[in-house]
């Protein structure tokens, strides 16, 4: 029996909600203990505080759960609760992927008008949406590699009661992938695109680790930056990037990659 409670206690200590099952059995399973072993020894003023407590305690831990469970439910999930990543991940519908590719031609295209002053012998790429394309593809191909592992692309994923869409996602036993793809045709460069792609990251980042640092460290975003233009521009956009993207809260991982590098190693 006691290496069944053993193995109880064990399952229970994988997420907050079973600890706190497994503290409210042993401070009520001791109370009684105490009151059956050593009831007859007791005077009735002594009893009365035991009586009280048996009485009283899984009221409070009622109230208290309901409070629990009402207001600060995300507390009660733990990472081990999405050990499988289908829990939470799921295939973007087609219309959201058309969506999605639409909002980052109109991206480039505003761009495109912002730098035509700036950079007339830039390189310019015939069709937006399919170098857009070409690079992603080619872009998931190199970080895969560098990972080491395939991850799911055009996903959604589910944190509680938020929802949000990556290019693609990877979850190891250690760590939970992030992966964001952003093709630049010309060095132009606005700091509210990556910034809006760093704060959509954050929001879901903190409900899912549920302000836990040690379980935001498993949490990695990668930026994975695509660019069209001429070589000698590279390091002056790279500085800019690196300069405009911080976050504190997790790990961002920038991964530079000229489309003609790729297309000579992944076409």
């Amino acid at each position: 029996m006691l290496k069944e409670f053993t193995d109880s206690a064990k399952s229970l200590t994988k997420n907050p909600l079973g600890i706190i099952g497994l503290f409210i059995v042993l401070v009520y399973g001791f109370a009684c203990l105490v009151l059956a072993k050593s009831g007859e020894y007791l005077n009735p003023n002594e009893r009365q505080p035991l009586v009280w407590f048996l009485v009283l305690f899984p009221i409070c831990i009622l109230v208290a759960f309901y409070r629990l469970v009402t207001k600060h439910h995300k507390k009660l999930y733990a990472p081990s609760d999405y050990r499988d990543e289908k829990l939470f991940v799921t295939p973007q519908t087609d219309e959201q992927r058309s969506n999605r590719l639409e909002q980052e031609v109109k991206r480039i295209e505003s761009l495109d008008d912002v730098s035509k002053e700036l950079e007339e012998t830039s390189r310019i790429v015939s069709n937006i949406r399919a170098s857009y394309a070409d690079a992603e593809r080619m872009a998931f191909l190199a970080i895969e590699q560098e990972i080491g592992h395939p991850f799911n692309k055009y996903v959604e994923v589910k944190s509680h009661n938020q929802v949000e869409q990556f290019d693609g996602v990877l979850v190891t036993d250690k760590q939970a992938h992030l992966i964001e793809v952003k093709y630049f045709n010309r060095p132009a460069f606005k700091r509210e695109f990556l910034e809006a792609v760093i704060h959509r990251a954050s929001g879901f980042i903190w409900n899912k680790t549920m302000d836990a640092k040690t379980e935001r460290d498993s949490i990695v975003l990668w930026l994975a930056i695509v660019v069209g233009f001429e070589r000698e521009a590279m390091p002056t956009f790279q500085k800019k990037v690196e300069s405009s993207v911080s976050c504190e809260l997790f790990d961002v991982r920038l991964r530079f990659y000229h489309i003609d590098d790729l297309k000579k190693k992944y076409c």
